[in-house]
């Protein structure tokens, strides 16, 4: 919701809301949910909120998931520059 429309604040405000009720849900203990609710605040501006959990979702990632810890890495460079994730690769 957060990536698909990005242009709209309140569809991003909604993405927070249903990725931290599926992290919470998790026991914020699932890289997966986490890295969706920092897709979610760095869509909605809060880039350091976003960098925090980012940085919860790679942790974990690094032990269980290596491929998604690449990817995590790769938007937490984004929101350090100020920018959401928005599924489109520039060049």
């Amino acid at each position: 919701l957060a990536v698909y429309r990005a242009d709209d604040p309140a569809s991003a405000e909604e993405a927070v809301a249903l990725a931290e009720r599926a992290s919470a849900g998790a026991h914020h203990r699932d890289p997966r949910y986490l890295d969706t609710l920092a897709v979610a605040l760095a869509a909605s501006g809060r880039f350091d909120a976003a960098r925090a959990t980012a940085e919860q979702a790679l942790t974990l990632a690094r032990r269980r998931m290596p491929a998604l810890a690449a990817e995590i890495e790769a938007r937490m460079a984004l929101y350090a520059a100020g920018e959401p994730f928005t599924g489109i690769e520039r060049d």
